[in-house]
């Protein structure tokens, strides 16, 4: 953001997000040191609106496919897109087959209190 890392260079303070139920700083939204112009935040504040009333209006299911057709999109258009993958855990060794605990389960909860 611009000097003294507010968004008080860009925004009148303070800054809600005009139609969000909940109100938004936009500094975290850009990369550290990165400064949009008034313009890039203004179409940043546009694209976060339209996403929460196609939340609010058709739900998070219809939000969610339309973030993964513009992924898509984006990508065959060779843009690299940040790594936001979550990956389910499955334990693939059955209770049956895990070792037996090697510490003192008791010893180990006293210390940790």
């Amino acid at each position: 953001m611009r000097e003294g890392g507010t968004d008080a260079a860009l925004f009148p303070e303070p800054f809600p997000l005009m139609r969000l139920t909940n109100p938004v700083s936009l500094a975290h939204l850009f990369l550290p040191g990165e400064t949009p112009s008034r313009a890039e935040a203004w179409e940043l504040i546009d694209w976060i609106e339209s996403l929460e009333d196609v939340i609010a209006l058709r739900g998070p299911d219809r939000a969610g496919s339309l973030l993964r057709a513009l992924q898509l999109h984006a990508q065959r258009h060779g843009l690299e897109l940040p790594v936001t993958s979550k990956t389910p855990y499955l334990n693939t060794i059955s209770p049956e087959e895990e070792p037996v605990y090697p510490g003192d389960r008791e010893v180990e909860s006293r210390i940790e209190s």
